[in-house]
This record gives C-alpha cells, sequence and structure tokens, in this order.
C-alpha cells in the first residue's frame, strides 16, 4: 500500500498547551481560503513544493526523540490511505496529531481513535462562507464541521491521552469585534479555542486578501474579550 507523498517538513511547530511537534504537509485541499499560507498545496497550484521523504522525517523523529508528528496540508483527510500513513507514525516512538478543517467527516471519525492530539480549523460561523469556500461539500461542509467537532469532544472525555484546539484566523471580513460572538454556536465554553493573527505581509492563496488590513490591537482585544464571554481557553497566536 503506498503512502500519501509529503510535500513539506517543519521540525519545530506547536502542538497544543506545552507541546512542540515536527509537522508533515500533504497535497490538496477541499477549501479555497482566499488568506491561506499554504497555498502550494491547494489542488490547482502551479508548482508543488518538494517531495520529502518518510524516511528522512523518521530519522530526523528518532534523532531528536520528537515528541509528536502533525500531518497537516491542505487537508490531509482528503489523501488516499491517510489512515495507513498514521498506523505507520504510530510505530515511531512518538504521538501523532492532525491539523484539519473538520469536514472531510467519515475519514476523521475513522482516525480519530488512532491520534493524539487534533487541531481544527473554524472558518467562519456562516454556512454561505462554506458554501463560498468548500468546493467539494459547499455548505453542507458547516454541518460536516459541525459533526466532527461534536465526536472530537467525546473523543476528549474517554481519552487521557487526547488532546484538541479550534483554531481561527483573525481575517477581518470572517472575523471581527461585530461578528465574534456568532462563534458560539461553534465554539464551546471548554474549548481551547487559538485565535490567530492575520498576516498580509506575505504570499497568500488569493492575493487579493494582502488588501486585508489585520485587526488592529484595540478590535483584537475587543475580540478576546468577547470571545472569552463564552469560551474559558481563549489563546492569541501569531503565526
Amino acid at each position: 500500500m503506498s503512502l500519501p507523498k509529503i510535500y513539506g517538513f517543519n521540525p519545530n511547530s506547536e502542538a497544543g498547551e506545552d507541546c512542540t511537534a515536527a509537522s508533515i504537509f500533504l497535497y490538496g485541499c477541499n477549501m479555497r481560503c482566499p488568506f491561506c499560507m499554504n497555498y502550494r498545496l491547494v489542488h490547482g497550484a502551479a508548482k508543488k513544493p518538494r517531495v520529502v521523504s518518510l524516511k528522512r522525517v523518521k530519522k530526523y523523529v528518532l534523532e531528536n526523540d520528537t515528541p509528536m508528528v502533525i500531518i497537516s496540508g491542505g487537508e490531509p483527510c482528503l489523501c488516499k490511505n491517510i489512515e495507513a500513513l498514521v498506523n505507520e507514525i504510530r510505530s515511531w516512538p512518538c504521538k501523532v496529531g492532525l491539523c484539519t478543517n473538520g469536514t472531510c467527516y467519515s475519514t476523521l471519525f475513522k482516525i480519530l481513535p488512532l491520534i493524539n492530539f487534533v487541531a481544527v480549523d473554524v472558518k467562519s460561523p456562516n454556512q454561505d462562507i462554506y458554501d463560498e469556500f468548500d468546493k467539494v461539500h459547499g455548505r453542507w461542509g458547516y454541518m460536516l464541521l459541525s459533526e466532527s467537532l461534536l465526536d472530537i469532544r467525546e473523543e476528549a472525555k474517554g481519552r487521557n491521552d487526547f488532546s484538541y484546539e479550534l483554531r481561527t484566523t483573525m481575517y477581518r471580513p470572517l472575523i471581527n469585534p461585530s461578528n465574534v460572538q456568532q462563534f458560539a454556536c461553534l465554539v464551546n465554553r471548554d474549548d481551547r479555542w487559538v485565535l490567530q493573527h492575520f498576516r498580509n505581509n506575505i504570499a497568500l492563496l488569493d492575493s487579493s486578501a494582502q488588501e486585508e488590513e489585520p485587526l488592529n490591537n484595540e478590535e483584537v482585544d475587543i475580540v478576546l474579550k468577547i470571545a472569552r464571554n463564552f469560551c474559558s481557553n481563549v489563546i492569541e497566536r501569531y503565526v
């Protein structure tokens, strides 16, 4: 059985609370988020990144006692044989994590029991945004995300070797002081919710996104304050 090809490797990335990890990146994504920084991993990219061998990743993990390997993308749950890749990494002396947009529900459901950490991108509380961004599921992507979040929370209740976080990029058209309260329909009080700063000074999937101004300090403070009214563990992160 052939394993998915790896198109990127970051030896140091964040994996939840007090944990660093190595990240590998798979090709292909169902979403077309204009602010995406990993745009070369999206279907139709003019030039794919160079392939990284799994052997190289394993060598690094073994030599550096890396505590976790996170499978990211793109959307890794779109990749054929993702479960086999998870099981391969599980055979190494490390934990396995996943970064996902949560819309590939059936695949995520199968591999949840096999992993130790999952980070879920929560783009927007608006179904119309998923209708616009999700080129596979359309507006159903929102419902699939909601189902994934329910399963992830249940997984966390039943295991002490599993954790998760939700992530939202503070991209002004999607989250700002006037609409952050709407995220309460997706984010629960006990979730760990990471609000990531949007950067417009780097290459993005849609060049027009570079024209959007990041939230200023005052706006970020307001967003954080409102978010903490309905979620007890809100984290501000620079990426």
